[in-house]
């Protein structure tokens, strides 16, 4: 972590716990567009939805939008002119990048994306990050200023934030999908996939859905008897969650998931918060993607086996090893992929492969 002046780290700290008690989607990308400019100036700051191979871009901002322009029409076709999403694209790198790392002033000024946009909008210079979004797309922020660019002080208080921003939002967008449960759970919350532990202050169940209480059960060994306790290892692990930083200058670590594994699947535990009240989320995912379910997309037995395992994080050559195939024929086999999900990226792609093994989990343990 970079070495930060004691009020710089209190302030990074402060904001940090304000991230982390969003309640949702929304609650988490107001806070980001309010409270990031604070954390470092900017005139302007953004949270965008990103989905090219849909068409979508959504921006929330704290500008005024130009005159006679809607900024999520354009941004679709113009995004990529941005050198530092063109940077993020290539290199899957979630540290903030300024253009001027990529640019100068003139090449900026040259484009498309400039002129129809952020000259309109008095974008000078930028600071970005970029992560990745459920569904296959991607979270963008910017920070945006008229007259100067970022200096290294605010460039390190910003490299502080990436593992904060993506656990948090992962912990926001399960709280939405949460909400959105309970707003349907009169017509069967187990039918989603996900189950739902709502706790007391004191950590106890106030209440549990059928399908979370069957994986306690599988995984933890829950007693019956004691439908209001959380088992053992469960309850440690909220309650380090839970805990406040022991001095103003200590760096909470981001809140992340409890994973545990059993019969070839995982369950993946989540702390949120609804209303100041703590919320397990649940999920359970296969360890590895069965071909069939892939092959029911379209796919060729070979092509569904090469998705499954780009899906699992494996690079080419190591395909090309696990399958006993060369390097070029993984390529092709991955570009056939592409033409018949529809899609461009091999991140996309995986997130097609994700969804379906999810949609299968979820029908075969009805």
């Amino acid at each position: 972590m970079p070495k930060l002046a004691h009020r710089d780290l209190q302030t990074v700290i402060a904001f940090i716990c304000g991230l982390n008690a969003a309640e949702g989607l929304e609650d988490y990308s107001r806070y980001l567009v309010r409270e990031l400019r604070r954390l470092v100036p900017a005139e302007r700051s953004s949270y965008n939805d990103i989905y090219l191979q849909r068409g979508r871009f959504r921006s929330i901002s704290n500008g005024a939008a130009a005159a006679g322009v809607d900024p999520d029409r354009i941004m679709v076709g113009l995004i990529r002119q941005n050198p530092a999403f063109r940077y993020f694209e290539d290199h899957r790198d979630h540290q903030w990048r300024t253009i001027s790392d990529f640019t100068t002033r003139q090449q900026f000024h040259r484009t498309a994306a400039y002129n129809e946009w952020y000259r309109l909008v008095e974008t000078e210079f930028m600071a970005v990050t970029v992560f990745p979004a459920l569904g296959g797309g991607v979270v963008g922020l910017a920070l945006s200023r008229r007259s100067r660019d970022f200096t290294e002080r605010e460039r390190q208080i910003l490299d502080v934030l990436p593992p904060h921003l993506l656990q948090s939002y992962r912990n926001a967008s399960r709280a939405t999908e949460m909400s959105q449960t309970f707003a349907s759970m009169n017509r069967g919350v187990d039918a989603s996939g996900v189950g739902i532990i709502l706790l007391n202050q004191d950590h106890r169940s106030q209440l549990t859905t059928t399908r979370a209480r069957a994986w306690l059960a599988e995984y933890f060994g829950l007693q019956p008897r004691h439908p209001d306790r959380l088992p053992s290892r469960v309850l440690d692990w909220v309650a380090q969650q839970d805990i406040k930083p022991s001095r103003a200058d200590h760096m909470p670590l981001p809140r992340g998931a409890l994973v545990t594994e059993a019969d070839g699947k995982r369950l993946i535990v989540r702390l949120v918060s609804r209303q100041g009240e703590p919320v397990l989320l649940l999920r359970e995912e296969y360890l590895e993607i069965p071909v069939p379910v892939l092959e029911a997309l379209g796919l060729s037995r070979r092509e569904a086996e090469v998705l499954k395992w780009a899906a699992e994080g494996k690079r080419d050559g190591e395909i090309a090893l696990i399958l006993g195939l060369s390097v070029r024929t993984v390529n092709h086999h991955l570009e056939r992929i592409y033409r018949k999900l529809n899609v461009e990226t091999r991140t996309t792609a995986a997130a097609h492969a994700l969804e379906a093994a999810g949609r299968h989990m979820v029908s075969a343990a009805r």
